[in-house]
């Protein structure tokens, strides 16, 4: 019970950490509210949308991945995945998404980039190739995939 003279006690960590996210974003909310007088509008939130959907995206795929290696194996080491980045994003190239922003599609780019770079490494695997090879190749099929990416924008290489 809280007397006159004496303050209520408030845990506020404990605030944040139950409500967390809302917190932020309704502060956040208020706060541009009050800078900005038309902040609310259609096209804001829906950019807000539009830039918030991939991260949330990319999540939901990272924790499917996980819980998919977790229920094969049984466990996930902390490394998982770890290397992987220079293979995605030669499949990214290679099935047309740009690297300087604005385009790419998953069906059918894509799905022929990862089809190409796995019929690749399949191949260099057949014939025995040296692993160190494959970082190579796939280097150069990124340094060509680019190459033409940006004869196909500008007329020259930047």
């Amino acid at each position: 019970m809280v007397t006159e003279n004496q303050q209520p006690d408030v845990n506020y960590l404990s605030l944040l950490t139950r409500y967390g996210i809302y917190v932020v974003f309704v502060a956040l909310a208020v706060a541009f509210s009050l800078a900005i007088e038309r902040f609310f509008t259609v096209e804001n939130l829906l950019l807000i949308l539009q830039q918030a959907s991939p991260l949330g995206i990319a999540v939901v795929g990272m924790v499917f991945v996980l819980m998919v290696s977790a229920g094969q194996i049984g466990s996930v080491a902390a490394g998982f995945g770890e290397g992987n980045e220079f293979m995605v994003i030669s499949t990214a190239v290679l099935g047309g998404t740009s690297l300087f922003g604005g385009k790419g599609n998953i069906f059918p780019g894509a799905i022929i980039g990862i089809l190409l770079i796995t019929t690749i490494m399949n191949g260099l695997a057949m014939i025995n190739a040296s692993p160190f090879i494959y970082t190579i190749v796939r280097g150069v099929i990124i340094f060509f995939a680019i190459a033409l990416d940006s004869f196909q924008r500008k007329g020259e290489l930047r």
